[in-house]
């Protein structure tokens, strides 16, 4: 049960752990070197270009972003746009050096981990081809997805490699949880049983019927009437995820699961309330509350997990930086120049007005 994943999931992971492949090269190139390139890394295993038409596909999908277009028109409009490319590409300069040392460190891809990421995305769509539609709409292929959840899985190793050390302390632990405890107080944990007779695997949705919902109340009486929930929810419930766990899901917030089981979730009141049947794309479900508040023992492991990746992540960024400021590093003089104290892409004027304030500075890779 999750709330459905928005396309820019996947546009996130294609803009800043997109591939940056386009053929190796050499610093030392002339002529054409940046005809249709925009920048050259040269890392810890050899120089990559990141061709230019990586930046404009995914410029293209946040200029036709409603949210977004606006600051793309009028009289800034060009400005912006430069300004957009200059920070995809820095944020694929710094993933294109990853990327290298990941190589260096012998980190390869694993396919499993690349399938479970796509179908976690596919599963935040009503059906496939919605999911097709998306992709479609944002000028994706599903083999080009892929090809940026390959880069992502790999520098997810890179990071855990890194950051293996980190834990979070007993103490740190607690501070969140006190500091936080009025969002674990208004937390609920519910089991729930799905019924549907009719499920499109392909669509993921079910073809509900009057049977379907008959039965769901049916469960539901049965359940008010004392006959065990657990048990019921392993012999009838197609939530496959759930349904050996008795029907039991994790403590969530609103916001957290579809709109109408958050509905209902938070309407009951006392532990072993059964609701009626409740509709979604899923089927009927009927919820059970099992505890209202999350107290500190079982929020426990989940925050010294969430502190142990901050840290983790934390120690990734360290190592990153440390790691670009060793590449070298050319950009398309029409972009700028990259700047390695930023480690970002900023106009030369920019960088010669930093040149002259510190004369004594060593200038960036440019």
């Amino acid at each position: 049960m999750r709330s459905r994943l928005q396309l820019s999931l996947f546009l996130v992971v294609a803009l800043f752990l997109a591939a940056c492949g386009g053929g190796e090269t050499t610093l030392d190139e002339q002529g054409s070197y940046f005809a249709p390139t925009a920048a050259v890394v040269c890392g810890a295993v050899n120089c990559q270009k990141i061709a230019e038409n990586r930046i404009n596909s995914r410029l293209s999908s946040v200029v036709k972003d409603p949210s977004t277009a606006r600051v793309f028109k009028g009289p800034e409009g060009t400005a912006n746009r430069l300004d957009a490319q200059r920070e995809i590409l820095s944020e694929l300069i710094r993933q294109e050096v990853g990327l290298q040392m990941a190589r260096r460190m012998k980190i390869t891809t694993d396919q499993d981990d690349i399938d479970r990421r796509l179908e976690n995305i596919k599963s935040g769509f009503e059906t496939e081809k919605a999911f097709e539609e998306a992709l479609k709409t944002e000028g994706l292929t599903e083999g080009e997805l892929k090809g940026f959840l390959a880069n992502d899985s790999i520098l997810a190793r890179v990071r855990d490699t890194v950051g293996k050390n980190a834990k979070a302390t007993d103490a740190e632990v607690e501070q969140y949880f006190q500091l936080n405890k009025s969002q674990f107080d208004e937390q609920v944990k519910v089991a729930h049983i799905v019924v549907c007779g009719n499920f499109n695997t392909e669509e993921r949705t079910c073809a509900v019927s009057p049977a379907d919902q008959q039965r769901a109340a049916d469960i539901a009486d049965r359940a008010r009437n004392g006959d065990d929930f657990g048990a019921m929810a392993r012999e009838f419930s197609v939530d496959s995820v759930s349904k050996e766990a008795g029907g039991e899901l994790d403590f969530f917030s609103r916001g957290d699961v579809v709109p109408e089981l958050e509905e209902v979730a938070f309407s009951l009141f006392q532990p072993g309330d059964i609701s009626d049947p409740v509709q979604t794309a899923f089927g009927f479900h009927v919820l059970k509350l099992v505890a209202v508040g999350r107290p500190f023992e079982q929020a426990k492991p989940q925050i010294a997990d969430a502190l142990a990746t901050q840290k983790a992540n934390a120690a990734f960024e360290e190592w990153l930086i440390d790691a670009v400021q060793e590449a070298q590093v050319k950009v398309n003089p029409k972009l700028g120049v990259f700047d390695t104290i930023s480690q970002s892409v900023i106009p030369k004027t920019v960088k010669q007005a930093q040149n002259s304030a510190n004369p004594a500075s060593s200038p960036a890779a440019s």
